[in-house]
């Protein structure tokens, strides 16, 4: 690549007839200034030896919602909306930044617990599904609020669970059949 030169701008000339125009001359003449500051920088980014390497966000800064300026491309958000598993036992976990859609095997009755991490303003699912053809019941922890569904799934009657941080105390809970 051929290096850049600058050039100096040219500076502006106004006359000075009235204090109008003597304000309208110290903007333009502002105006160039930060022209010129923003070419300089170009110009030292276009000329540098090594090539910009961005710093790409994982599946895991996605789920969190991290705040750590890192480039986030359309192929990252359809990974990061793979579903993720839970997994099942007496008492389970609810991670809200380990993953936004989530799958949910129970092998007996559970209760959904009170998330942790929990980003208010942001969406969750499980797709909660029975081990075998007993129904197996679904409860909510104490966060929870809304109209509060029943819920109850087989292995060929799941359900969708959808959550909406309200606050991280308050969430807001809907069913429908998967």
């Amino acid at each position: 690549m051929a290096d850049l030169k600058l050039r100096p701008l040219p500076q502006p000339h106004i006359p000075l007839v009235s204090p109008i125009n003597e304000q309208a001359a110290q903007a333009f003449y502002e105006y160039w200034k930060d022209a010129d500051r923003i070419l300089r920088a170009v110009a030292k980014f276009v000329n540098e030896d090594e090539p910009y390497q961005p710093d790409f966000a994982t599946d895991g800064d996605v789920y969190a919602a991290a705040a750590n300026d890192k480039v986030l491309t359309t192929e990252r958000l359809a990974t990061a909306a793979a579903p993720v598993a839970i997994t099942d036992g007496s008492s389970p976990t609810f991670d809200w930044a380990a993953g936004v859609n989530r799958t949910w095997v129970l092998s007996a009755n559970r209760t959904v617990p009170n998330p942790t991490n929990v980003q208010p303003g942001t969406w969750r699912t499980i797709r909660a599904i029975g081990a075998d053809g007993s129904s197996r019941s679904i409860g909510f922890g104490s966060n929870f609020a809304g109209d509060i569904p029943t819920v109850a799934v087989t292995n060929s009657a799941p359900m969708l669970l959808t959550f909406f941080a309200v606050s991280a105390t308050r969430i807001l809970v809907s069913a429908m059949k998967a």
